[in-house]
């Protein structure tokens, strides 16, 4: 999914985190705006080669949400 995912529009990093105390996993993916993000996301299931990784997915588990930044620190 990585090699898909850097190639969209608007892509700027993602990050796999957790699990935390109920296992749960969190994928952070960080989009130059909403609309790429909402573009990236309608067109996963349509692409051959991420069907591997979906079905590993239970969809009943998924909460995908979009959210704005309000703060962000970098280093240096």
């Amino acid at each position: 999914i990585d090699g898909w995912l850097s190639e969209q529009p608007g892509f700027l990093s993602r990050s796999l985190v957790g699990p935390d105390a109920e296992g749960k996993w969190t994928d952070l993916v960080r989009w130059r705006s909403k609309e790429d993000a909402l573009r990236a996301a309608s067109a996963m299931g349509d692409v051959p080669e991420l069907a591997p990784f979906m079905q590993m997915i239970d969809p009943e588990s998924v909460e995908m949400q979009h959210l704005a930044v309000v703060a962000r620190l970098e280093a240096g």
